[in-house]
């Protein structure tokens, strides 16, 4: 005897119109959708008002036919693309071989720079960094790499409104002082984090751009008592080299922002 799928009717109806109207690309009235999938018009309204809300469906103009919204070739294309943490793992493994130290790809959570992928270096003194991480975006090395190039309004918005906390005694508090290091990323392209978070600890980070926005930021963890002007350039290099194949890698796989 096989056992009913217990379903609940308003989400069927949901999937419903938007499989109808997949198939009905030119679009459907308000009364065609009603009769064909029998559901009632006082029923319908509301489903369509809020899937137009949300963008699923669109209307083609006042009292016209109904169609499929781009939030729908949104998801669509979330499927196509790989995964950006799959495109970048790679790369974030290669660097921390290179050097041997610890790597990580930060990605902005809200106002925090937050750890989605780590491999840590090997040697005896050294950072270790597991996904979930996180810190505020303006003393993090990649946090500052972010915001480097976040839309200027929304940048001074954030710097703006922050209440800076003393995770050591290196953390910059002083506002101007915050927005000259994020300045001075972009220009030179590199973010530094010299002990403000970590004691013992500096970081250094590039960002990950693509279609013009930020995806995340690449950082190293390095103790300060292996960190010398030779080792910089070194890390600076790998960085440089490490980031420009994440954006390629991106670009060829079509990665959707």
């Amino acid at each position: 005897m096989k056992t009913q799928l217990s379903t609940v009717k308003s989400a069927d109806r949901v999937l419903d119109i938007l499989e109808l109207l997949a198939d009905q690309p030119a679009g459907t009235a308000f009364s065609d959708l009603s009769a064909a999938l029998q559901i009632p018009k006082s029923s319908l309204f509301p489903l369509l008002r809020n899937l137009v809300h949300r963008g699923y469906v669109v209307q083609a103009e006042s009292g016209g036919v109904y169609q499929l919204g781009k939030q729908v070739q949104y998801l669509a294309a979330k499927l196509e693309a790989p995964p950006l943490l799959s495109l970048v793992a790679p790369f974030i493994e290669a660097a921390a071989r290179e050097l041997n130290e610890t790597s990580a790809f930060y990605v902005r959570h809200g106002d925090q720079a937050r750890v989605a992928l780590a491999v840590n270096g090997s040697q005896t003194l050294r950072s270790t960094l597991t996904p979930g991480d996180e810190g505020p975006l303006y003393v993090l090395a990649a946090g500052r790499a972010i915001l480097s190039v976040t839309r200027p309004d929304h940048r001074d918005a954030y710097l703006k409104f922050i209440c800076p906390e003393a995770f050591t005694p290196n953390t910059k508090l002083d506002l101007s002082e915050v927005g000259q290091a994020v300045e001075e990323s972009a220009s030179s392209g590199f973010s530094y984090d010299y002990e403000e978070f970590s004691l013992g600890i500096i970081c250094v980070a590039r960002v990950v751009c693509y279609a013009g926005a930020p995806c995340g930021a690449v950082s190293f963890a390095i103790p300060s008592a292996r960190f010398n002007e030779a080792s910089r350039i070194n890390i600076c290099r790998v960085l440089r080299t490490t980031t420009a194949a994440i954006e390629v890698a991106l670009s060829e796989a079509g990665y959707k922002v």
